[in-house]
Protein backbone atom coordinates (compact mmCIF):
# COMPACT_ATOMS: atom_id res chain seq x y z
CA UNK A 1 0.00 0.00 0.00
CA UNK A 2 1.52 3.61 -1.29
CA UNK A 3 1.51 6.52 0.70
CA UNK A 4 -1.21 7.86 -1.37
CA UNK A 5 -3.92 4.48 -0.52
CA UNK A 6 -2.49 4.84 3.45
CA UNK A 7 -4.37 9.31 3.03
CA UNK A 8 -7.13 7.88 1.58
CA UNK A 9 -7.82 5.33 3.43
CA UNK A 10 -7.61 7.63 6.61
CA UNK A 11 -9.63 10.12 5.41
CA UNK A 12 -12.52 7.60 4.49
CA UNK A 13 -12.43 6.16 8.00
CA UNK A 14 -12.52 9.76 9.26
CA UNK A 15 -15.29 10.95 7.16
CA UNK A 16 -16.88 7.36 8.09
CA UNK A 17 -16.91 8.28 11.34
CA UNK A 18 -18.31 11.89 11.62
CA UNK A 19 -21.26 10.62 9.94
CA UNK A 20 -21.72 7.97 12.27
CA UNK A 21 -21.06 10.35 15.11
CA UNK A 22 -24.00 12.60 12.88
CA UNK A 23 -26.41 9.81 12.92
CA UNK A 24 -25.98 9.57 16.35
CA UNK A 25 -26.77 12.76 17.30
CA UNK A 26 -29.26 13.47 14.22
CA UNK A 27 -30.97 9.67 16.27
CA UNK A 28 -30.71 11.29 19.42
CA UNK A 29 -32.69 14.67 17.98
CA UNK A 30 -35.51 12.83 16.20
CA UNK A 31 -35.78 10.78 19.48
CA UNK A 32 -36.54 14.02 21.43
CA UNK A 33 -38.38 15.24 18.97
CA UNK A 34 -40.53 12.03 19.28
CA UNK A 35 -40.60 12.35 22.85
CA UNK A 36 -41.70 16.59 22.26
CA UNK A 37 -44.59 15.18 19.73
CA UNK A 38 -45.64 12.60 22.14
CA UNK A 39 -45.97 15.43 24.91
CA UNK A 40 -47.49 18.08 22.43
CA UNK A 41 -50.37 15.14 21.44
CA UNK A 42 -51.03 14.66 25.45
CA UNK A 43 -50.95 18.19 25.80
CA UNK A 44 -53.66 18.65 22.69
CA UNK A 45 -55.31 15.49 24.09
CA UNK A 46 -56.04 17.12 27.41
CA UNK A 47 -56.89 20.12 26.45
CA UNK A 48 -59.25 18.52 24.13
CA UNK A 49 -60.44 17.09 27.28
CA UNK A 50 -60.95 20.85 28.45
CA UNK A 51 -62.57 22.03 25.83
CA UNK A 52 -65.55 18.54 25.78
CA UNK A 53 -65.82 19.66 29.62
CA UNK A 54 -66.45 23.16 28.73
CA UNK A 55 -68.83 22.48 26.12
CA UNK A 56 -70.29 20.31 28.11
CA UNK A 57 -70.60 22.92 31.00
CA UNK A 58 -71.67 25.64 28.28
CA UNK A 59 -74.45 22.82 26.86
CA UNK A 60 -75.34 22.74 30.46
CA UNK A 61 -75.12 26.28 31.27
CA UNK A 62 -77.41 26.69 27.86
CA UNK A 63 -79.62 24.45 29.28
CA UNK A 64 -79.76 26.34 32.43
CA UNK A 65 -80.10 29.84 30.96
CA UNK A 66 -82.82 28.51 28.61
CA UNK A 67 -84.59 27.33 31.61
CA UNK A 68 -84.25 30.29 33.49
CA UNK A 69 -85.32 32.60 30.42
CA UNK A 70 -88.61 30.14 30.28
CA UNK A 71 -88.51 30.55 34.04
CA UNK A 72 -88.57 34.53 33.26
CA UNK A 73 -90.92 34.18 30.81
CA UNK A 74 -93.61 32.22 32.66
CA UNK A 75 -92.53 33.35 36.27
CA UNK A 76 -90.79 36.62 36.14
CA UNK A 77 -87.39 35.64 37.22
CA UNK A 78 -84.98 37.95 38.84
CA UNK A 79 -83.11 39.80 36.67
CA UNK A 80 -79.66 39.78 38.41
CA UNK A 81 -79.80 36.30 38.14
CA UNK A 82 -79.78 36.41 34.53
CA UNK A 83 -77.48 39.27 34.13
CA UNK A 84 -75.36 36.91 35.86
CA UNK A 85 -75.76 34.17 34.14
CA UNK A 86 -75.48 35.90 30.93
CA UNK A 87 -72.00 37.11 32.62
CA UNK A 88 -70.84 33.58 33.22
CA UNK A 89 -71.91 32.56 29.10
CA UNK A 90 -69.83 35.18 27.86
CA UNK A 91 -66.35 34.30 30.04
CA UNK A 92 -67.08 30.86 29.12
CA UNK A 93 -67.25 31.98 25.50
CA UNK A 94 -64.45 34.03 25.65
CA UNK A 95 -62.22 31.15 27.43
CA UNK A 96 -63.65 29.08 24.43
CA UNK A 97 -62.42 31.42 21.84
CA UNK A 98 -59.15 31.38 23.97
CA UNK A 99 -59.12 27.30 23.69
CA UNK A 100 -59.77 26.82 20.35
CA UNK A 101 -57.04 29.24 19.11
CA UNK A 102 -54.71 27.37 21.88
CA UNK A 103 -55.53 23.80 20.20
CA UNK A 104 -55.29 25.83 16.55
CA UNK A 105 -51.45 27.15 17.61
CA UNK A 106 -50.78 23.36 18.85
CA UNK A 107 -51.97 21.77 15.44
CA UNK A 108 -49.59 24.27 13.52
CA UNK A 109 -46.75 22.71 16.05
CA UNK A 110 -47.36 19.46 15.81
CA UNK A 111 -47.55 19.70 11.64
CA UNK A 112 -44.25 21.55 11.67
CA UNK A 113 -42.62 19.12 14.22
CA UNK A 114 -44.05 16.35 11.60
CA UNK A 115 -42.53 17.98 8.74
CA UNK A 116 -39.37 18.58 10.30
CA UNK A 117 -39.74 14.72 11.50
CA UNK A 118 -39.92 13.88 7.95
CA UNK A 119 -36.55 15.61 6.82
CA UNK A 120 -34.61 14.45 9.67
CA UNK A 121 -35.95 10.80 8.28
CA UNK A 122 -34.77 11.59 5.19
CA UNK A 123 -31.34 12.51 6.15
CA UNK A 124 -31.12 9.67 8.04
CA UNK A 125 -31.71 7.71 4.97
CA UNK A 126 -29.60 10.11 3.13
CA UNK A 127 -26.31 9.07 6.01
CA UNK A 128 -27.08 5.48 5.69
CA UNK A 129 -26.78 5.52 2.03
CA UNK A 130 -23.33 7.17 2.15
CA UNK A 131 -22.09 4.78 5.13
CA UNK A 132 -22.79 2.28 2.47
CA UNK A 133 -20.89 3.65 -0.03
CA UNK A 134 -18.28 4.04 2.23
CA UNK A 135 -18.24 0.42 3.24
CA UNK A 136 -18.48 -0.73 -0.47
CA UNK A 137 -15.05 1.72 -1.08
CA UNK A 138 -13.82 0.11 1.72
CA UNK A 139 -13.83 -3.21 1.12
CA UNK A 140 -13.37 -2.37 -2.73
CA UNK A 141 -9.70 -0.71 -1.31
CA UNK A 142 -9.13 -4.02 0.90
CA UNK A 143 -9.53 -6.29 -2.02
CA UNK A 144 -6.83 -3.75 -3.87
CA UNK A 145 -4.98 -4.05 -0.98
CA UNK A 146 -4.53 -7.54 -0.86
CA UNK A 147 -3.88 -8.06 -4.50
CA UNK A 148 -1.07 -5.95 -4.59
CA UNK A 149 -0.07 -7.61 -1.67
CA UNK A 150 -0.06 -10.83 -3.42
CA UNK A 151 1.86 -9.28 -5.95
CA UNK A 152 4.51 -8.26 -3.94
CA UNK A 153 4.98 -10.96 -2.86
CA UNK A 154 5.29 -12.68 -6.50
CA UNK A 155 7.73 -10.49 -7.07
CA UNK A 156 9.72 -11.01 -4.18
CA UNK A 157 9.94 -14.73 -5.08
CA UNK A 158 10.65 -14.19 -8.31
CA UNK A 159 13.51 -11.84 -7.29
CA UNK A 160 15.12 -14.47 -4.34
CA UNK A 161 15.16 -17.05 -7.75
CA UNK A 162 16.49 -14.86 -9.84
CA UNK A 163 19.31 -14.22 -7.18
CA UNK A 164 19.51 -17.52 -6.77
CA UNK A 165 19.74 -18.66 -10.71
CA UNK A 166 22.53 -15.37 -11.46
CA UNK A 167 24.75 -16.65 -8.24
CA UNK A 168 24.84 -20.09 -9.76
CA UNK A 169 25.29 -18.81 -13.08
CA UNK A 170 28.85 -16.83 -11.52
CA UNK A 171 29.51 -19.87 -10.07
CA UNK A 172 29.78 -21.99 -12.71
CA UNK A 173 30.95 -19.68 -15.87
CA UNK A 174 35.12 -20.30 -16.27
CA UNK A 175 37.63 -17.95 -15.16
CA UNK A 176 39.12 -15.91 -18.09
CA UNK A 177 43.47 -17.09 -18.54
CA UNK A 178 45.06 -13.74 -18.80
CA UNK A 179 47.90 -14.08 -21.39
CA UNK A 180 51.73 -12.06 -21.07
CA UNK A 181 52.03 -10.54 -24.49
CA UNK A 182 55.07 -9.62 -24.11
CA UNK A 183 58.37 -12.33 -26.00
CA UNK A 184 61.55 -12.30 -24.28
CA UNK A 185 63.04 -10.67 -21.05
CA UNK A 186 63.51 -7.19 -20.39
CA UNK A 187 67.02 -7.28 -20.04
CA UNK A 188 67.62 -8.25 -23.69
CA UNK A 189 65.03 -5.19 -24.41
CA UNK A 190 67.50 -3.02 -22.34
CA UNK A 191 70.43 -4.15 -23.84
CA UNK A 192 68.75 -3.45 -27.60
CA UNK A 193 68.01 0.01 -26.41
CA UNK A 194 71.28 0.58 -25.13
CA UNK A 195 72.87 -1.13 -28.34
CA UNK A 196 70.39 1.32 -31.06
CA UNK A 197 71.20 4.82 -28.80
CA UNK A 198 74.95 3.78 -28.88
CA UNK A 199 74.40 3.27 -32.37
CA UNK A 200 72.72 6.96 -33.00
CA UNK A 201 75.17 8.98 -30.17
CA UNK A 202 77.79 10.95 -32.13
CA UNK A 203 81.31 9.17 -31.99
CA UNK A 204 82.73 11.88 -29.97
CA UNK A 205 80.35 11.22 -27.23
CA UNK A 206 81.25 7.46 -27.08
CA UNK A 207 84.00 7.82 -24.16
CA UNK A 208 81.76 10.25 -22.32
CA UNK A 209 79.32 8.81 -18.86
CA UNK A 210 76.17 9.85 -19.58
CA UNK A 211 74.23 12.70 -17.85
CA UNK A 212 71.50 11.90 -15.18
CA UNK A 213 68.67 12.68 -17.73
CA UNK A 214 69.95 9.90 -19.81
CA UNK A 215 70.48 7.91 -17.64
CA UNK A 216 66.78 7.74 -16.37
CA UNK A 217 65.14 7.93 -19.81
CA UNK A 218 67.15 4.84 -21.04
CA UNK A 219 65.99 2.64 -17.17
CA UNK A 220 62.33 4.33 -17.19
CA UNK A 221 62.24 3.07 -21.31
CA UNK A 222 63.94 -0.40 -20.28
CA UNK A 223 61.00 -0.35 -17.38
CA UNK A 224 57.94 -0.22 -19.82
CA UNK A 225 59.20 -2.65 -21.95
CA UNK A 226 59.33 -5.21 -19.19
CA UNK A 227 56.20 -7.35 -18.79
CA UNK A 228 53.68 -6.85 -15.64
CA UNK A 229 53.60 -9.82 -13.44
CA UNK A 230 50.25 -11.73 -13.55
CA UNK A 231 48.73 -12.59 -10.48
CA UNK A 232 47.45 -15.63 -10.11
CA UNK A 233 44.04 -15.92 -8.62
Amino acid sequence: MNLFQKLFLKKTLQAKEALQEQFQQLAQRHQNLNQENADLQNQVESLATQQTALTQEKEALQKQIDANINLQQTLTASTEENQQLSKKNSQLSTRQAYLEEQVEQLVQQITEQANENTQLQQTLVTSTDENQQLAKSNAQLSLKQAGLEGKVAQLTQQKAILKTQLRRKIKTKPKPVLKNRHKGTSRDLIDAINVQEQQNNPKEAVGRVKTQTEFIHSVNMGRRMIAPRVRKR
